[in-house]
């Protein structure tokens, strides 16, 4: 008898079995694998589930964004969801931003390539205490952008060291097409007390007839003066592409945000606007927005601030802080959302991605997550342990 229960005894010892009578106990971890592979595909679904009634992607003027609804907005309207006062806010300060550039643009509501820049002032517009350095030259829009498009040219020339007057480089036949310098415009003599140094081709003159030389009375302020004109007509450039684009964004056929912006009185008012307003009255202009759905109405010099938004008036001014040199106090700021949705914009993108989100409970998806890979994980742990034994087949 003790012979036979011997031989039907289990060895668990893996090194007391012959490698060629080993049998592993996968029979008993099968179904246990079978679950794993449940457990994790339901919790990878529960996550796809979840980012997909939770995130919804809309192209604005800034490329495509991914919004992620957040879950009190369930149950809520799209106009009233913190998804909506989200896209509007980006919308609102695109339309702070656009205005500004319309501001340098242009004059009487239409672009003006003659009107004239202050270099050092556009330079300083941000600043509270204006230019260090009041050295400064006024340049025509146009000129001023076309120039950093075609990029700057130096050439060396024999200068005075000891002063700027007459030593410059007149480009009396400077032209849009002019590629390169014309030699004749180029002084190189070799008389005494002349040094080389490298000189900016003057393709555009000052508004009033003038290089950059006769602009300067020092060396240094040359210099500034050089280094004055291209950062601002580079950063006029930047904003020519950028007023391009906001002009086809802002269409009214293009966009849903409809805006009205008053700056200045008297003779400086200028108005811009993308709405089919006849009236300068403010409040009848107030009460026109307010029609159109969401609205946000802003008086800095009455500190008026009026919406049926959730955007308060602390996150305005974070978007309007940045812009409102180009306004000032005497300025009247409307900016509202035409909620029937006319064009295909980032509004309505936005409206048609909220609507077809579910938006799941996120403590129950969590839950479930986190119960499959709690269970995946322990069947992981039992499955290792139990393939770690073996019979002896011959036994």
């Amino acid at each position: 008898m003790e012979n036979k229960e011997e031989k039907t005894t289990e060895i668990n010892t893996e090194d007391k079995i012959p490698k060629k009578h080993r049998k592993p106990r996968s029979y008993k971890t099968g179904w246990m694998k079978l679950i794993q592979h449940i457990l994790i595909t339901v919790a990878v679904l529960a996550t796809v589930l979840y980012m997909a009634g939770s995130y919804v992607a809309i192209k604005d003027y800034n490329g495509s964004e991914i919004y992620h609804i957040s879950a009190s907005d369930k149950g809520r309207n799209f106009e009233d969801s913190v998804f909506f006062n989200s896209v509007f806010g980006r919308e609102v300060s695109d339309v702070l931003r656009y205005v500004t550039i319309r501001s340098q643009m242009e004059t009487g509501g239409s672009y003006d390539s003659d009107k004239i820049i202050d270099i050092d002032a556009y330079n300083t517009r941000q600043s509270s205490i204006g230019s260090l350095n009041g050295v400064t030259a006024n340049y025509y829009l146009g000129d001023l952008i076309k120039w950093s498009k075609y990029g700057y040219e130096t050439v060396e020339s024999n200068v005075s060291a000891e002063t700027i007057s007459g030593n410059f480089i007149d480009h009396s036949s400077y032209s849009e097409e002019t590629d390169g310098v014309d030699p004749q415009a180029v002084d190189e003599t070799d008389a005494s007390g002349l040094i080389v140094r490298d000189m900016l081709v003057n393709r555009y003159r000052t508004a009033d007839g003038l290089t950059l030389e006769e602009s300067a009375d020092t060396w240094e302020e040359y210099d500034v003066l050089v280094s004055k004109l291209t950062e601002c007509a580079d950063s006029l450039h930047i904003n020519y592409e950028e007023y391009l684009k906001f002009n086809d964004y802002f269409d009214p056929l293009n966009s849903n945000i409809r805006y009205c912006v008053i700056t200045g009185e008297g003779s400086d008012r200028a108005v811009y606007t993308n709405a089919k307003i006849k009236t300068t009255d403010t409040d009848k202009i107030g009460s026109i927005f307010k029609t159109y759905g969401k609205y946000i109405i802003y008086d800095p010099d009455r500190m008026v601030y009026d919406t049926n938004t959730a955007i308060t008036e602390s996150t305005f001014n974070n978007l309007f802080d940045q812009y409102k040199y180009a306004y000032g106090d005497d300025s009247y700021i409307y900016i509202a959302a035409d909620m029937s949705l006319p064009a295909n914009d980032a509004l309505k993108d936005a409206n048609n991605g909220f609507t077809a989100t579910y938006l799941p409970d996120r403590n129950q998806t969590f839950a479930i997550i986190a119960l499959c890979i709690i269970g995946y994980l322990t069947l992981l742990v039992v499955c290792t342990m139990k393939e770690g034994n073996y019979i002896d087949e011959n036994r």
